[in-house]
């Protein structure tokens, strides 16, 4: 009798660990797909679609310093952020309206 209630003891905390994983996949899964990733940081939503409409404004030139390489850039809202490396060290980041065309500005990182 004792091996009885042993065998279904055993087949119930097999029933349990299996419905356990289940569960902990599942949970997993639904998180995964809940949060979206930016820059490193956690959303609970995605950010809304930019919905504003960009008049032309013809070809822009922006004199980069002699040697500089461009290393990243970023669309925000209406901005544009250019990430350069300067030649013998440094960043800086230019900033673009992209509504104007006009250079905004330039942030020196050192």
């Amino acid at each position: 009798m004792k091996f009885g209630a042993l065998k279904a003891a055993v087949i119930v905390m097999g029933v349990l660990i299996v419905a356990g994983m289940g569960f902990l996949v599942y949970g997993l899964s639904v998180g995964l797909h809940k949060a979206t990733v930016t820059d490193g940081e956690v959303l609970t939503e995605a950010p809304p679609p930019i919905t504003t409409a960009l008049a032309q404004f013809g070809d822009i030139n922006i004199d980069l310093p002699e040697g500089a390489q461009v290393e990243d850039y970023k669309i925000q809202g209406d901005r544009l952020i250019v990430s350069i490396s300067i030649f013998g060290g440094g960043i800086q980041l230019i900033i673009v309206d992209l509504a104007s065309g006009s250079r905004l500005g330039t942030i020196n990182l050192n």
